[in-house]
């Protein structure tokens, strides 16, 4: 078996694969694994297993030499200093790939590979920034809400659909023409911690596959929040209200259900081998520290326990 080699990944393949041009998760996911305290034999197998997805890229790749381009600056500058001259231009785009390039770019600087905050800002940058959230966000006002509640409950209701559009940028391109959109372009006190908290409970109540980006999206978000400037507030709100309405604005689940002692190998024992639940359980772990909010751990291991 080929040991996967981490810091090289992103210059070598595509952020997303064919045929639907799915995102590339096997950097996220084995940070995630290692993060969850899974074994090198584990993440080993998974990344054998999930590395035939991918497109490579091949030599003169612009995509290629934008990442390559990028670490060389992050390495010589830093970091936080590219994001900070480069996110608060491209963050109103987030919502766009399901949130994936702020996932991978938020997991790269998270836990200091240089290489993946360099392919995720490159993800970002091709994706671009959205003018419709731009202009939002710029004339977002301070908002109110109902104690315990974030920018998403003035939403539930407001789609009236059977099921989530599919593929997820189709639900995304109508919901920023949603006219409910606008009462998203506030910004609350304690901004963080509630609408990510609103994220969960849409997740919590729908178990959507796209509600879960939601959760991993939002966690994302507030890894490089200090990063994104001034109207980083409005464009979480904002950007969580794109994916919320186009999955249909189901009801909000807020019930603080408390899980039997789950810790880091009980998360890590409830998943299969399957990314989208590795990363959920690292969000809902990190998360739970990161804003003291123990109802991260028991909606995921619900989740989990349901899909084991």
């Amino acid at each position: 078996m080929t040991a996967f080699d981490l810091r090289r990944h992103g210059a070598r393949f595509a952020p997303e694969y064919p045929p639907h041009g799915h995102s590339d998760h096997l950097p996220m996911t084995w940070l995630a694994l290692g993060a969850l305290g899974a074994g090198a034999d584990r993440r080993q197998r998974f990344a054998a297993d999930y590395l035939p997805r991918l497109a490579p890229l091949p030599p003169a790749d612009a995509h290629r030499r934008r990442v390559e381009v990028l670490g060389e600056a992050m390495t010589r500058r830093g970091v936080d200093t590219v994001l900070e001259e480069r996110l608060p231009e491209l963050m109103s785009g987030w919502c766009r790939a399901a949130y994936h390039p702020a996932i991978r770019l938020a997991y790269g600087r998270a836990f200091g590979v240089v290489e993946e905050a360099a392919a995720g800002l490159a993800y970002l940058e091709s994706n671009g920034p959205c003018p419709r959230l731009a202009d939002l966000a710029a004339r977002a006002r301070p908002g109110e809400a109902a104690p315990g509640a974030g920018a998403l409950d003035g939403l539930a209701g407001t789609v009236r659909r059977a099921g989530p559009a599919r593929p997820f940028r189709d639900g995304a391109s109508q919901a920023l023409r949603h006219p409910a959109l606008v009462r998203a372009a506030v910004t609350l006190e304690d901004n963080l911690a509630r609408s990510s908290r609103d994220a969960l409970a849409a997740f919590a109540a729908s178990h959507d596959f796209f509600a879960l980006h939601l959760v991993t999206g939002s966690h994302a978000f507030g890894l490089l929040g200090e990063l994104i400037g001034p109207r980083a507030d409005a464009l979480l709100n904002l950007g969580l209200a794109v994916g919320y309405l186009a999955i249909g604005a189901p009801a909000l689940d807020r019930s603080r259900a408390q899980s039997p002692s789950v810790d880091r190998a009980a998360l890590l024992a409830s998943c299969r081998d399957d990314e989208h639940d590795i990363k959920l359980a690292w969000t809902a772990w990190d998360q739970s520290r990161r804003l003291a909010d123990p109802t991260y751990l028991a909606v995921a291991h619900d989740y989990l326990a349901r899909r084991g």
